[in-house]
């Protein structure tokens, strides 16, 4: 979806595998807690021995008994996808309030059923669900909806901050913010972002690429897709 309500989509609605793109809602989640005083972002929680799980993360290689605050879990989970942050997260939050969430913001077809790296309940196809238009609904809502503004900066910054770049930022110029957050499983490549020109222009991108052989041609598909919208946002 591009800015001035222009926007070009294919399947936006067919439900996928979310992959990690399920912690943008979960973020949302937890900001909205977070205004509403049900959750203290500055809280502190201990990672305990069974907390780690395998994956995407830096947690996973710490110590047990290590302690970080709410807040400090959400960046790692959006800026390295750390998968035993978001499952602290998501007891924490609980997921019944993240689906609830996601129903009150009209997300049709994005569902929270397992945690990360919960192969077991994927084999009984539990898995987590989204669609791209989902994705750029939750975009923008970060972006443009209700939250306070310093709930929408945080998020905005953890985005930024976004160490995996490999695909609608890759062959983006410095002259264009981006704020991305991908997802990835076997045979999956997801990625969505905004992207920000300096003269003002905005869109909202998100590619949701499944039933890969090769990962490397899903994230080739996905950083050339980020370079037509650059193209698009400076001429």
């Amino acid at each position: 979806m591009l800015s001035h309500d222009e926007s070009l989509s294919w399947e936006e609605n067919r439900r996928k595998s979310s992959a990690s793109l399920i912690k943008l809602p979960i973020m949302m989640t937890a900001f909205e807690q977070i205004q509403t005083g049900s959750l203290n972002g500055d809280a502190m929680v201990v990672l305990r021995h069974e907390d780690h799980v395998e994956g995407a993360g830096v947690l996973n290689g710490l110590h047990d008994g290590i302690t970080l605050s709410i807040e400090d879990l959400l960046k790692l989970m959006i800026t390295v996808s750390d998968n035993t942050a978001t499952n602290r997260l998501i007891e924490l939050i609980g997921k019944d309030s993240i689906n609830r969430f996601c129903l009150t913001w009209n997300l049709k077809r994005t569902f929270l059923n397992r945690k990360m790296m919960d192969f077991r309940s994927l084999e009984m196809g539990q898995d987590n669900w989204t669609s791209s238009m989902d994705v750029v609904s939750c975009l923008k809502g970060i972006n443009e909806g209700p939250f306070k503004e310093a709930s929408k900066r945080k998020m905005l910054t953890m985005l930024s901050r976004q160490q995996f770049r490999d695909k609608l930022p890759a062959l983006v110029g410095g002259d264009v913010k981006v704020f991305n957050k991908t997802g990835e499983l076997p045979g999956v490549e997801h990625d969505c972002a905004i992207l920000e020109s300096t003269s003002g222009k905005i869109a909202y991108v998100a590619v949701l690429i499944d039933g890969l052989q090769a990962p490397e041609d899903g994230r080739r598909a996905i950083s050339r897709i980020g370079k037509l919208v650059y193209d698009y946002l400076t001429v």
